[in-house]
């Protein structure tokens, strides 16, 4: 197939999904070869607004939580979840792209110099971010971040059961933690997991869309749970949400191996603009608009 059929096939398949934020001529004159991922219909990565690379996650059934019971109870019981497909950023938010959307808002600037110390390069993740950064930053490029289920379905890479988000026990090199390094390291340092996300253990953790919630699941909907009454408000609308919300995926900061389990589950209190250097996030795009979804339903 000829390099403009691939680019009429990628904006007929954009236009029907609806993902017309992501600027047609920008993604596709930005892959080299666009790869269809045969049983979804659709391209395998895409390029998001800010230059930002995302790999599709598809849709499918998965059981959520600590399948081993050694972690918390908050990670109880495990439980089965179905998700619609999504897109997710293969990387961690860097310092650079969080740099452009500070130049172009009039967003509060985050203290730099503490920045630089964890994170000294633009390819470095972003730190010191709040939820309500994160949030204002998804929204700016026109994407949200990941449900908690969502997080987690893509941080297993289709491995089901598993203690880490990668085949076998975590490593020094698989991932930055337990202060092996002493700060970040640039996205992308370390193997990435079966579904071409890098960094989903350690690095810096990562802010979740859902409120904190110790007993959602023992009481979560099988479809498309997220601990919200209306995500689509919850997104539009965040700036008076003042409840915990989640963190996962452990950061260069955490110490020993546990808390890198791919089940893990951190928070931080109803002081959302907390943040501290082990603080960052990537974000998702739903394939359908987020107001078609079934969320929360059995």
């Amino acid at each position: 197939m000829g390099y403009y059929t691939y680019k009429i096939l990628i904006c007929a398949l954009l236009f029907t999904c609806g993902c017309d934020d992501y600027g047609i001529i920008h993604l596709v004159d930005q892959v080299d070869k666009v790869v269809i991922d045969q049983t979804l219909g659709l391209p395998k990565t895409i390029i998001g607004r800010n230059g930002s690379v995302m790999a599709i996650i598809p849709n499918g059934v998965f059981e959520m939580g600590d399948h081993f019971s050694e972690g918390e109870l908050n990670e109880q019981p495990v439980h089965q979840v179905e998700l619609d497909a999504f897109y997710i950023d293969i990387h961690e938010v860097t310092v650079g792209k969080y740099k452009t959307f500070i130049e172009a808002t009039s967003h509060q600037p985050p203290n730099w110099k503490k920045v630089l110390q964890v994170s000294p390069t633009e390819n470095h993740p972003m730190t010191y971010v709040s939820w309500f950064d994160a949030m204002s930053y998804a929204k700016w490029v026109k994407k949200r971040l990941p449900t908690e289920a969502e997080w987690e379905y893509a941080a297993r890479g289709g491995l089901a059961g598993k203690r880490y988000a990668y085949t076998g026990n975590i490593h020094p090199s698989k991932a930055n933690y337990n202060r092996n390094i002493g700060k970040t390291t640039a996205v992308g340092t370390y193997p990435p997991n079966n579904y071409g996300l890098y960094d989903i253990a350690g690095n810096v953790w990562e802010w979740c869309l859902d409120r904190y919630d110790s007993n959602f699941y023992s009481i979560s909907p099988r479809k498309n749970p997220i601990a919200e009454k209306d995500v689509f408000r919850l997104v539009q609308n965040f700036g008076d949400n003042n409840k915990p919300h989640v963190l996962r995926g452990g950061s260069w900061g955490s110490f020993g191996n546990q808390v890198l389990r791919i089940s893990v589950r951190h928070y931080y209190g109803a002081e959302n603009l907390k943040t501290d250097s082990n603080c960052g996030f990537r974000c998702v795009k739903s394939v359908q608009p987020d107001t078609q979804i079934q969320w929360n339903s059995q």
